[in-house]
């Protein structure tokens, strides 16, 4: 096969592995080095002959800068610098300072990842951890799934720390719940059972809830919380719409407004209660009233009359009296003897024609009413 530069192979065996090298003059450094699949068997080849030659079976797989380490029974590392497969059927495809120490776990590259939990996996990225059984990392920095069968998609500094956790990505996010949630975004918590958080500053505590966070504030003590057991809460600055239109709009002076009419409701009900007692105790003094006009026996009628008239009591004691010709002749128990006669000085029993030099009498008092009044 033809290499670019002069090269030479070196094949070192112990009883415990197969190592190969290549090294390249001055001249050649710096450039890239293809080697195609047949090349690659061949020296895979070769490695196994050797080996059998020297009575060493072929337990692992190395290529790299010669300081990995591939202690692991059928353990790879296929590249990169300082990775180490430790781990039965362990996998480092290259990177840098990466490691794979349980069973079959694998990385795929990056720098300074590590794969510790039995068939756990990292893809790439920088200082990851994946020490559950099962656990994944897909990339990002110092991302941990420390526990089975949980998942950093990637992002910075998230932690997926309970079983069938799931992270999406973003920044300083935590799954602390079983199954619980965080697609993305800034400072989550889903520590609740099957819950889910997303946004800024959600913080979903309890089991199956869901929280939006929404709002601007960076202050923790300003999280968006979990209202209980199976609820949604979203928090938003500026309000919720649903179709365009807005909906439990958060803003004071509304709510000011509606605490304002809440107490006017409140006065006027207890204004309605008072006029109600009022009433109440008006209906029980009229049906007392009635009550004693039933039981209390009427008094013989009377009717009074009021007019403009001022008639004269005439005394039945007098044999002679005068009086004003047409003026009443009543006695003192209220007997009607009749009209005075024209004369003066008698009584009769309709009324006389009197003319307009009746003079006043000296016992009764003048009628001042005229004839048709009366």
């Amino acid at each position: 096969r033809q290499l670019w530069g002069p090269e030479k192979f070196h094949f070192a065996t112990n009883s415990s592995r197969v190592t190969y090298s290549v090294n390249c003059d001055s001249a050649f450094s710096g450039r890239q080095l293809w080697v195609t699949t047949d090349v690659m068997r061949s020296i895979t080849r070769l490695a196994t002959v050797a080996a059998l030659v020297r009575g060493a079976t072929a337990q692992s797989a190395y290529g790299g800068d010669g300081s990995s380490d591939t202690s692991g029974w059928y353990g790879t590392v296929s590249g990169g610098v300082s990775n180490t497969a430790s781990g039965y059927y362990t996998v480092v495809a290259g990177g840098y300072g990466n490691t794979a120490d349980i069973a079959y776990g694998s990385i795929g590259g990056g720098v300074l990842n590590q794969a510790l939990g039995v068939v756990s996996t990292i893809a790439g990225g920088q200082q990851n951890e994946a020490s559950g059984s099962g656990a994944v990392v897909g990339g990002g920095v110092q991302n941990v799934a420390d526990v089975a069968y949980s998942t950093v998609s990637g992002g910075v500094y998230n932690d997926a720390t309970h079983y069938y956790t799931t992270i999406g990505g973003g920044l300083l996010n935590t799954a602390a719940g079983l199954s619980s949630t965080v697609p993305g975004g800034r400072e989550n918590t889903a520590s609740g059972t099957y819950s889910f958080s997303a946004g800024h500053h959600a913080v979903a505590a309890d089991s199956m809830s869901a929280v939006f966070g929404f709002q601007t504030s960076v202050a923790s003590a300003d999280a968006c919380g979990s209202m209980g057991t199976s609820t949604v809460h979203v928090c938003a600055d500026n309000g919720f719409f649903v179709n365009g239109n807005p909906c439990c709009y958060d803003d004071t002076s509304l709510q000011d407004a509606v605490a304002t009419l809440e107490e006017t409701v409140a006065s006027l009900q207890n204004q309605v209660q008072q006029q109600a007692q009022l009433l109440e105790n008006a209906l029980d003094a009229l049906a007392a009233v009635q009550d004693c006009c039933a039981t209390t026996t009427a008094p013989a009628t009377t009717t009074t009359t009021t007019t403009t008239t001022t008639t004269t009591t005439v005394s039945t004691t007098s044999t002679s009296f005068s009086c004003i010709c047409g003026e009443q002749c009543i006695l003192d128990d209220g007997t009607f003897l009749g009209w005075c006669t024209a004369a003066g000085d008698d009584c009769q029993s309709a009324p006389p024609i009197c003319d307009s030099t009746t003079t006043t009498s000296t016992t009764g008092v003048v009628d001042t009413t005229s004839r048709d009044d009366e």
